[in-house]
């Protein structure tokens, strides 16, 4: 979806221009793989563990009287932002480099000194980190609320 993006056409274009040039290969191991890796791994260890720490501490205690949906839902949203705080800058250089790699069919090195020289530095692979940290956000509240919501009703 990346490539078709930059390219200006549709995703079955990117996939047969992806097929033509790099064979099936070039489908099954798409340029970034290893940054979308190295994206995900710091967002998955933020979503599975630190969300939930976060929200041990900010949701109401059981010696409170009754919370409402409303109390929880805030209180496990600003969890999630104290989350995305941590995960958003963590993943977001790597989510940088593997979009210009998808984009333009680079290789890491590539990518990494067109992002460098096209930025300005190292401050081109934060470039647009504070909406995809607000985006994470949204992410980190609703994976875990969702999952805390339905598992009663499915274990």
């Amino acid at each position: 979806m990346t490539r078709a993006h930059a390219l200006g056409g549709t995703v079955a274009q990117a996939a047969g221009d992806t097929l033509r040039s790099g064979g099936l290969r070039g489908l099954l191991l798409p340029h970034g793989l290893t940054m979308i890796a190295a994206r995900e791994v710091p967002y998955c260890g933020c979503l599975f563990f630190l969300s939930g720490q976060f929200r041990a501490r900010l949701r109401p205690s059981a010696q409170e009287p009754p919370h409402s949906w409303l109390r929880l839902a805030a209180s496990d949203y600003a969890a999630a932002f104290f989350t995305a705080l941590v995960a958003g800058p963590l993943s977001h250089a790597p989510s940088v480099v593997a979009s210009y790699q998808q984009a333009h069919a680079a290789g890491l090195g590539c990518a990494v000194r067109a992002i460098y020289e096209a930025r300005g530095g190292m401050r081109g692979f934060f470039h647009g980190l504070l909406p995809r940290t607000l985006s994470l956000s949204g992410s980190l509240f609703i994976v875990p609320f969702t999952i805390e919501l339905l598992q009663p009703l499915l274990g």
